[in-house]
């Protein structure tokens, strides 16, 4: 699990500025500003903001698929501080 949430959390490769899509780029996430804490049942992700978050879920349940553990998001919460969910385990598929 902690595996899985180190590459989740990774930061993403910088945009080259020669690259043709640089200028359009106007939005960063910054994945550090994610914390995960593992549960019983699956990860609590906490962010700054939806789209942070929503980005951290994605991955989140990409890199535990590659540790063969199948998972979904289950709650989401918002609070003036920030944003929540959990993405839950739904078994190992290593049988």
């Amino acid at each position: 699990m902690a595996r899985a949430c180190r590459l989740a959390l990774r930061p993403f490769a910088e945009v080259s500025q020669w690259h043709p899509v640089r200028r359009r780029v106007s939005t960063t996430i910054d994945p550090s500003r994610v914390a995960a804490t593992v549960l019983q049942v699956g990860v609590r992700l906490d962010a700054p903001d939806d789209l942070t978050l929503g980005t951290a879920i994605g991955r989140l349940v990409a890199a535990l698929a590659l540790e063969g553990v199948l998972s979904t998001p289950v709650s989401h919460d918002a609070t003036p501080e920030g944003t929540s969910a959990l993405v839950a385990f739904l078994g190992d598929t290593s049988t």
